[in-house]
């Protein structure tokens, strides 16, 4: 589950920066892209784990809170491996904001998932998730400023898009793949 989980976060992140056209040369550092497929899955990884296995009230907040920051350093850090012709600033405050209530809205998500109310609480905690990363995501965007500098330019070795184009889906199969198997196996 955490595999699904982090490399569907992973995707859609990268599916959204894919939209993101600055209008001038760009890539995506590897190290770092790689790292932040990892961090979702890991941390997807353990903000599962928690909801399944810690015993009493407050695996909630556990879950959800490894769930939004897990989502706000896959997020940030993937964002490092984006290289311009220049330099990117983020406002404190805004980055502040998109961790907060990426957190706070995966929290609400997980407790809902943990206390349902009524037959349909998983649609509530869903469109709680959704939030949670979208709010991370667009709040985390606007924190975003590029300063372009002509004595900068994008090194030779990132990852084209068309190169990543073929990551993501490559990684959509793999769960897909995944999640019709497991399906098949119940």
């Amino acid at each position: 589950s955490g595999l699904i989980t982090g490399a569907t976060i992973w995707s859609t992140h990268f599916i959204a920066t894919l939209a993101f056209e600055p209008g001038y040369e760009h890539g995506y550092e590897t190290g770092r892209t790689v790292l932040s497929f990892v961090i979702a899955v890991v941390g997807s990884l353990i903000a599962n784990g928690a909801v399944s296995y810690i015993i009493g009230r407050s695996k909630f907040a556990v879950a959800g809170a490894s769930f939004g920051l897990t989502v706000a350093a896959m997020h940030y850090v993937s964002m490092s491996a984006f290289q311009i012709p220049g330099e990117i600033y983020w406002q404190p405050a805004l980055v502040a904001a998109s961790v907060i209530i990426g957190t706070g809205l995966s929290v609400a998500c997980y407790y809902r998932i943990v206390f349902p109310v009524s037959q349909y609480s998983w649609a509530s905690a869903a469109v709680l998730m959704g939030l949670s990363i979208t709010s991370l995501h667009f709040i985390g965007m606007s924190a975003l400023e590029v300063r372009l500098n002509d004595t900068t330019t994008v090194p030779p070795q990132v990852i084209s898009e068309h190169v990543l184009v073929i990551m993501i889906a490559s990684v959509v199969t793999v769960v897909l793949f995944v999640g019709f198997s497991a399906i098949s196996i119940e």
